[in-house]
């Protein structure tokens, strides 16, 4: 059986060209966001929330009951062309001060019409400023970070 298509709007979804990456400075409600020079690749891994088992004798049909633990703001990996300009040393000095850092990424949405901006606090994980070295290729650059404490995203 097949069911008909009732939706017949065109769709509205969008290319990840003009996101930016950016790395911020300053003090905690006026940070300071530097935009990470030729950013090929931005990929949040996303929330998730932990569960536990707390199934007990007389749980409810003999149904597993789990209850949510905390939030885990996940993870964020960037590539790039590899410049070896300030900005992209700034993540490798970042990651050796193993201190959370703030970090801002946005892309358009709705037909270009809006903005979603990620922000939260981040410790820099691993950067290597030569992740691709071959004759026929664009050097690159990678760095993964991980998300400490909240996650705010918002679209305007």
């Amino acid at each position: 059986m097949t069911l008909p298509n009732t939706n017949t709007t065109p769709t509205a979804a969008q290319v990840g060209y003009g996101a930016q990456f950016s790395l911020g400075s300053g003090t905690p409600g006026s940070y300071t966001y530097t935009q990470i020079a030729e950013v090929t690749s931005i990929k949040p891994s996303g929330i998730s929330v932990g569960t536990e088992e707390v199934t007990n004798l007389g749980s409810p049909g003999g149904w597993i009951e789990k209850i949510g633990l905390l939030l885990d703001g996940g993870s964020v990996e960037i590539t790039g062309n590899c410049l070896n300009e300030t900005t992209q040393i700034s993540l490798e000095t970042a990651a050796k001060t193993r201190v959370a850092v703030p970090i801002e990424f946005a892309f358009q949405v709705q037909g270009g019409s809006k903005t979603t901006t990620v922000t939260g606090l981040a410790i820099i994980t691993k950067f290597n400023s030569t992740a691709s070295i071959e004759p026929k290729k664009a050097l690159t650059f990678s760095c993964s970070m991980e998300f400490t404490g909240a996650v705010t995203k918002a679209t305007a």
